[in-house]
C-alpha cells in the first residue's frame, strides 16, 4: 500500500526536522553551546537561514527540541537500567533484607542521571545545560514543555523513594521533594568530576556521592547499616552496568571498524 503524498511530505519534513538537529548537535559537540546560531546551522545543513526557519522559528526552539530529544533518550537509559536493576535485586532477594533492597531500588534510580554521562555524554550535556545555564536558555513556554517531559523522571525517583518510606526503610516525607533536593546534589557533584584528577581519594566524586547519599538518607530516617548495605550492592550493580557499557562500545567500534574497511 503506498503512502499518500500528504504523508510522505511528512515523512521528509520530520527527517528534515531531524536532520537540522543531528547539525546543531555536531555544532554543540565541537564548538560548544555558544557556537550555535541559525546562519551557522543553516551553512551546516545546506540550506538557506529563511529555508531553516520553516523547521525551527529560532535558535532557542533548536536548543528545546535537542533538549527533548536527549530526555527521551535519557528516559529509556533510565527504564532499562531499573528493569536490570530489579532483576539484579531479585536475583540477590535472599541476601538483602526488605529495608535494604529498598534503599537499593532508590539509589539506583537516583545515580542513573550521573551513569547517563557515561553512555551518552553529548546528550547529558544538554540535558546538564537546561538544568544549570544561569540564563533562561530557552522562551517559557519552551521550558514549560522541557519541564513536563523531566517530571515523569522525577516521578519515578520519587516513587521508589516513597517506597522506602513505605516499607519503614526511610521515615515519611514529600518524595518529589526529595527527589529535587537529592537531583541537586548528583548535578552538583557530577560538576566536581572534572576536579578528581587533583584530589586524593576521598575528596573525589565516588567517595563525595557515597557521603552526600548516606547523608540525606540518614537525615530521611534511614539506618545507616542498611544503608551501607544497599550501597554495596550498588556498587556491584555498576560494575556490571559499566563492564556492560565497555562490551557495547567495543562492538560498536568493531562495527565502525568493518564499515569503514569495506
Amino acid at each position: 500500500m503506498s503512502i499518500p503524498a500528504h504523508g510522505k511530505r511528512a515523512q521528509r519534513r520530520a527527517q528534515r526536522r531531524e536532520d537540522v538537529l543531528d547539525a546543531a548537535m555536531r555544532i554543540i559537540v565541537a564548538e560548544g553551546l555558544g557556537a550555535l546560531t541559525i546562519q551557522r546551522l543553516a551553512k551546516a545543513t545546506g540550506a538557506s537561514v529563511g529555508g531553516l526557519y520553516r523547521y525551527y522559528e529560532s535558535k532557542e526552539s533548536v536548543i528545546a527540541a535537542l533538549q527533548l530529544r536527549a530526555i527521551g533518550v535519557f528516559a529509556e537509559v533510565q527504564r532499562d537500567e531499573l528493569g536490570r536493576g530489579a532483576e539484579f535485586l531479585a536475583a540477590r532477594s535472599n541476601m538483602l533484607l526488605p529495608h535494604a533492597a529498598a534503599l537499593f531500588s532508590a539509589l539506583v534510580s537516583i545515580t542513573s542521571y550521573l551513569r547517563f554521562e557515561l553512555r551518552d555524554p553529548e546528550r547529558h550535556r544538554l540535558f546538564d545545560a537546561f538544568i544549570s545555564a544561569s540564563e533562561a536558555l530557552v522562551p517559557e513556554a519552551a521550558a514549560q514543555e522541557v519541564d513536563a517531559a523531566i517530571r515523569p523522571l522525577i516521578a519515578s525517583i520519587a516513587a521508589r523513594l516513597d517506597g522506602a518510606a513505605e516499607c519503614g526503610a526511610l521515615s515519611p516525607g514529600d518524595g518529589v521533594q526529595r527527589t529535587y533536593v537529592v537531583w541537586a546534589a548528583m548535578h552538583g557533584l557530577n560538576h566536581f568530576r572534572k576536579r578528581d584528577r587533583i584530589m586524593p581519594p576521598q575528596l573525589r566524586v565516588t567517595a563525595l556521592r557515597e557521603q552526600t547519599l548516606l547523608a540525606f538518607f540518614s537525615g530521611w530516617g534511614g539506618d545507616r547499616d542498611r544503608f551501607a548495605e544497599a550501597y554495596a550492592q550498588l556498587a556491584s550493580f555498576e560494575a556490571l552496568e559499566l563492564q556492560r557499557l565497555a562490551e557495547q562500545q567495543a562492538q560498536m567500534a568493531t562495527a565502525e571498524t568493518s564499515i569503514a574497511a569495506s
